[in-house]
C-alpha cells in the first residue's frame, strides 16, 4: 500500500504547487462526482425502504440503549465530518472579490454539506433498520455490516455490480479531502511565516504559479513521510489509519470546538463592549449563546467525563491521550501568544487580519 499512498501524496502535491486555481477545480470536480454518487445512492435506498420510511429515525432514543451520553460522544465525530466549510477563508487573498466570495462560500458549503448528510444517513437508516443501526453487536450493528464498510455494503445490495462506483467515490472523496486540507494548511504556514511567527521561507511564492511553493513542498513532504513510516512502524496502513484518524478526530474536534466556542463569545463581548448601539440581541446574543452550549456537551464527551450520570465512557488507548495532548497544544499555544505579544504585537495583528483585509 505505500506505493498508493506516495502517489495520491505527489498528487495532492502536484496539484497544490501549480495554483489555487488548478487545485480547487479539480477539488470541486471530485467533490461534485462523490456528491452525485451518494445523493443517488441514498435516493435509491430511500425509495428501496418503501413502508420502512419513517421519521422515527429523527428521535434520539429511536434504537439508542445506551443513553443520552451516547449521543454526545457521537457528536464528536459529527463536528469532525462537518468541519471543513471554513477551509475556504483561508484562500481569501487568492480569490476574486473575496469579502463578497468567501462569506457566501463559508455559508453555502456549511448549509449544503448539512442537508447532503441529513438526506443520505436518512437514507441509509431506514433502508438499514433505524432500531438495530446502533447496536455494538457486530452481527447486526450498521457500522459493522459489510466487515465495516457499510456504504459498499448497502450500494451492492440496491445497485449490484454498479456499487464499484461508491467505492471510486469513496477514494475520490480521500484524495479531495487531501487536496482541500492542503491548500488551507499551506496558506495558514504561508501566512504564519510572512509575519515570522514561522520560519519565513514558508512565505516564499513561486514567480509563476503564485503559491507559496515552500509551504507546499514542506507540507507535501512531510504528509507522505507521516503516511509511509507509520503504514510500516505499525505493520500496515489500517492500523496506521486508526491511530491517526482516533487521535486527529479528537485533536481536531477539539481545537476546532474551542475555536467555535471562543468565535461565539468573542461575538457576543465584541458587541457588548465595542459597538453596543449595533448590537442584535438575536444574532448577538441568542444565537452565540445557543452555539455555545451546542458545543460544550462535545467537550465533555471528549473528555470522558459523565457529567450527571449520562453514560458517557472514557476513551481507550491511543484516544484517551487525545484531549490532554489538545490542552498541552493550547497551553503551549498561549505561551506562545504572550511571548509574540511582548516581542512582536505586531505579528501577532497582521496574523489576525490578514484574510479579513484581503
Amino acid at each position: 500500500m505505500a506505493p498508493f499512498a506516495v502517489v495520491a501524496g505527489i498528487g495532492v502535491w502536484v496539484l497544490v504547487y501549480r495554483g489555487i486555481r488548478i487545485s480547487t477545480e479539480a477539488g470541486v470536480a471530485m467533490g461534485a462526482f462523490e456528491i452525485v454518487v451518494f445523493l443517488a445512492l441514498a435516493i435509491t435506498l430511500i425509495v428501496a425502504a418503501g413502508s420502512k420510511n419513517t421519521l422515527s429515525v429523527f428521535n434520539p432514543s429511536t434504537g439508542n440503549t445506551h443513553g443520552l451520553g451516547s449521543l454526545f460522544a457521537g457528536m464528536v465525530y459529527t463536528v469532525l465530518a462537518f468541519i471543513g466549510f471554513e477551509a475556504s477563508a483561508p484562500l481569501g487573498e487568492e480569490a476574486k472579490d473575496p469579502k463578497r466570495t468567501i462569506p457566501r462560500a463559508v455559508i453555502l458549503s456549511c448549509v449544503l454539506i448539512g442537508v447532503f448528510y441529513l438526506v443520505c444517513y436518512y437514507g441509509a437508516m431506514v433502508y438499514f433498520g433505524p432500531l438495530q443501526a446502533g447496536s455494538s453487536d457486530p452481527k447486526v450493528g450498521f457500522f459493522y455490516f459489510n466487515g465495516g464498510d457499510p456504504w459498499d455494503g448497502l450500494a451492492a445490495k440496491v445497485w449490484g455490480p454498479f456499487s464499484i462506483l461508491v467505492l471510486l467515490a469513496i477514494i475520490n472523496s480521500a484524495f479531495a479531502n487531501s487536496n482541500a486540507g492542503a491548500n488551507a494548511a499551506t496558506r495558514v504556514g504561508y501566512a504564519l511565516g510572512r509575519v515570522g511567527i514561522l520560519p519565513r521561507a514558508l512565505a516564499s511564492v513561486h514567480p509563476r504559479f503564485k503559491t507559496p511553493y515552500i509551504a507546499v513542498h514542506v507540507q507535501g513532504a512531510l504528509g507522505i513521510v507521516i503516511a509511509v513510516v507509520l503504514g510500516f512502524a505499525l505493520q500496515g496502513p489500517l492500523n496506521a489509519f486508526a491511530l491517526l484518524g482516533t487521535i486527529a478526530t479528537l485533536i481536531a474536534t477539539l481545537v476546532v470546538v474551542m475555536i467555535y466556542i471562543l468565535t461565539n463569545l468573542s461575538n457576543i463581548v465584541f458587541y457588548m463592549r465595542e459597538h453596543r448601539d449595533e448590537l442584535n440581541p438575536l444574532w448577538n446574543v441568542i444565537v452565540p449563546v445557543l452555539g455555545i452550549l451546542i458545543f460544550i456537551p462535545v467537550l465533555i464527551a471528549a473528555f470522558g467525563i459523565d457529567f450527571g450520570g449520562l453514560g458517557i465512557t472514557s476513551l481507550t488507548a491511543p484516544a484517551n491521550a487525545a484531549p490532554w495532548v489538545v490542552l498541552a497544544w493550547l497551553v503551549l499555544g498561549a505561551i506562545l501568544y504572550v511571548y509574540l505579544s511582548m516581542r512582536s504585537p505586531a505579528a501577532i495583528q497582521e496574523t489576525a487580519t490578514t484574510f479579513v483585509e484581503a
